[in-house]
């Protein structure tokens, strides 16, 4: 019994969030599906827009008011997907902690259980895989405008922010699929805690 739950529960430590074709590591439920260097001092990235705000004060052309419109949703959208990437966390912890509890219990998982469970490790693979397709376009993208701020890159820095929103929204939106994928696991594995 408590060899058949802890086969299962490796499974869905290994797999929940990333499943991958190498043997299942219990450390990968900590894991997030964007890479730590991928938004190190994003906060810092997102100050620097305000290095227009010399200029863009006297300024009423569409360009700059599409600029300022822009920066104004870029902010947001990142406070957004920060809540988002705290809220995946909140439950990537709260499943390690019940699993380990279930662990210690030597709970036996039915089958329909286990089918559920392996649906959603398969949805979390796509969600891990095109999360990934966005790697380089959000944050990288803000870094390599660092330093041409100025009114002649307006039209490119318009074109990197409607872009670099696009792909935060798709984060989210992934985020989104992640965290009712884990919602559903935890609603199945709390039952076995109350049971």
């Amino acid at each position: 019994m408590k060899k058949a739950l802890a086969v299962v529960t490796t499974f869905i430590l290994g797999f929940i969030m990333i499943g991958c074709n190498q043997e299942p590591n219990t450390k990968i439920l900590t894991e997030n599906f964007e890479e730590q260097t991928s938004y190190i001092n994003e906060n810092n990235l997102l100050l620097e827009l305000n290095e227009f705000e010399t200029f863009e004060t006297d300024s009423t052309s569409q360009d700059i008011i599409t600029f300022r419109e822009l920066r104004k949703t870029l902010r947001e959208t990142h406070l957004v997907l920060q809540e988002k990437r705290a809220e995946f966390k909140l439950n990537k912890d709260a499943l390690s902690l019940i699993l380990t509890t279930l662990e210690e219990n030597e709970t036996e998982f039915n089958q329909e259980d286990k089918e559920a469970i392996r649906a959603i490790v398969i949805d979390s693979r796509r969600i891990r895989t095109d999360f990934q397709e966005t790697s380089g376009y959000v944050y990288k993208r803000l870094i390599d405008l660092r330093g041409s701020y100025n009114r002649e890159n307006l039209l490119q820095i318009i074109e990197v922010f409607t872009d670099v929103i696009d792909n935060m929204n798709i984060r989210i939106d992934l985020y989104d699929f992640a965290i009712e994928n884990q919602i559903t696991v935890l609603t199945i594995l709390e039952e076995y805690l109350e049971g």
